[in-house]
C-alpha cells in the first residue's frame, strides 16, 4: 500500500475511534466495560483492513485472469 492510502486509512480509523469514545462517554459505561469494548474494537480495526486488502487482492487477481482469458480468446478467434 502506498503512503497516501495508509494515511487515509489511518484518518478514517481514527475518526471511527473518536466517535466510539464519544459514545462511551455518553453511555456512562463502567471502566471495565469501556476497556473490553475498546479492545474488541481495536482488534477489529487491526484485522478488518488486512482482511479487506487480502480480499481485494483476490478479487483483483480473479478479474485480471478473466480479462486475460477473454483477450486470449478474442486474439485466438481473430487468427482462425
Amino acid at each position: 500500500m502506498s503512503i497516501p492510502v495508509i494515511f487515509m486509512l489511518a484518518v478514517g480509523l481514527s475518526m471511527d475511534a473518536f466517535s466510539l469514545s464519544l459514545i462511551y462517554g455518553t453511555l456512562e459505561l463502567s471502566k471495565k466495560r469501556c476497556r473490553q469494548m475498546s479492545i474488541i474494537v481495536g482488534i477489529f480495526h487491526f484485522i478488518m483492513p488486512i482482511l479487506g486488502y487480502q480480499i481485494g487482492e483476490l478479487i483483483l487477481r480473479f478479474i485480471k485472469i478473466n480479462i486475460m482469458e477473454r483477450n486470449l480468446n478474442i486474439n485466438y478467434n481473430k487468427e482462425v
